[in-house]
């Protein structure tokens, strides 16, 4: 048992149980998926295809009128495991409108792997009409700003096999619930933070994103810079290996009740954006892990 040099143990974070909102979203999650196959039946010659090297198909445009998409597992007999680049995004790299600006449901398969960098942005001013959106259990990667500037997208389940979040991946959509999965082990600089930089400076009604749970789970390693800066979050359990949060990862949330695990240093929950009340409780409590909960003005440990 490792001890800390104020002479006490501390001892390891109790587990804390998936926020119940979570089960919302994933039902949500199902019957949209649902939805999506009995309402969309994509041909071949809606989609724009690049053959890759291992001889699977990338995703490079979307060509089709319906809005909500089911992505198919397979075109021409070959494998779909990309989606690419600005594939479906609102607006091209110069600014141009592309289809995706009328996408509102989009359901990927689990042979897809990569969501490639503004694979289904909402362009520079956040004008995608996203509202919902399937990842299958095959995907490891979603590129930076793959996602970011749908603020109609309100809830997000990661699956299991995805290890990185890029960065901005979901700034200035409209989650209010997120599930992080388990494999989850980078989540990059603003990858759920405001559509504009600086959200201090934005006014409160124009926020987007305002999660209100967050649980990271145990593979979570890394937590960039502003990753959740200034949502709605009160309650966040932090997992044991999530030794390296980035300046400002949660700052300007109305955090109420947070688990800590024992290993993190009195540096990290500084920089992380956490209440002075609460650092200094912690180190009162000889940094230890466990749930630290706010009552009124006052931190106290459960």
């Amino acid at each position: 048992m490792t001890t800390g040099r104020r002479g006490k143990s501390r001892g390891p974070a109790r587990e804390t149980p998936l926020p119940a909102a979570a089960a919302q979203v994933l039902a949500a999650a199902a019957l949209f998926l649902a939805a999506a196959g009995a309402a969309c039946a994509q041909s071949a010659d809606d989609f724009e295809v690049k053959q890759l090297p291992d001889n699977t198909l990338e995703i490079t445009g979307y060509k089709g009128t319906a809005a909500d998409v089911m992505i198919p597992s397979t075109l021409y007999g070959l494998k779909v495991t990309a989606i690419g680049d600005y594939a479906c995004a609102v607006e091209n790299e110069d600014g141009l409108l592309r289809r995706g600006a009328a996408l509102t449901g989009v359901v990927i398969p689990g042979t897809v792997t990569r969501i490639g960098r503004r694979a289904f942005w909402g362009g520079y001013d956040g004008g995608g009409g996203l509202a919902g959106v399937s990842i299958g259990g095959g995907c490891k990667t979603i590129e930076g700003e793959a996602f970011a500037g749908n603020p109609r997208l309100t809830g997000v389940v990661i699956p299991d096999g995805v290890a990185e979040i890029g960065w901005r991946a979901f700034a200035g959509c409209g989650l209010t619930t997120l599930v992080l999965g388990k494999g989850v082990h980078t989540i990059g600089d603003e990858a759920f933070a405001q559509q504009r930089g600086w959200a201090s400076f934005i006014p409160e009604e124009e926020r987007t994103n305002r999660i209100g749970e967050l649980v990271l789970p145990p593979a979570v390693l890394s937590v960039g810079s502003r990753a959740f800066e200034h949502n709605a979050i009160t309650s966040l359990v932090i997992s044991s290996a999530a030794t390296k949060i980035k300046w400002g990862a949660f700052g300007g949330n109305p955090l109420a009740r947070i688990t800590l695990p024992s290993a993190l240093e009195e540096d990290t929950l500084t920089s992380a954006g956490f209440e002075e009340g609460c650092i200094n409780f912690w180190k009162n409590q000889a940094m230890a892990g466990g749930t630290y909960v706010k009552r009124g003005p006052i931190w106290t440990r459960e």
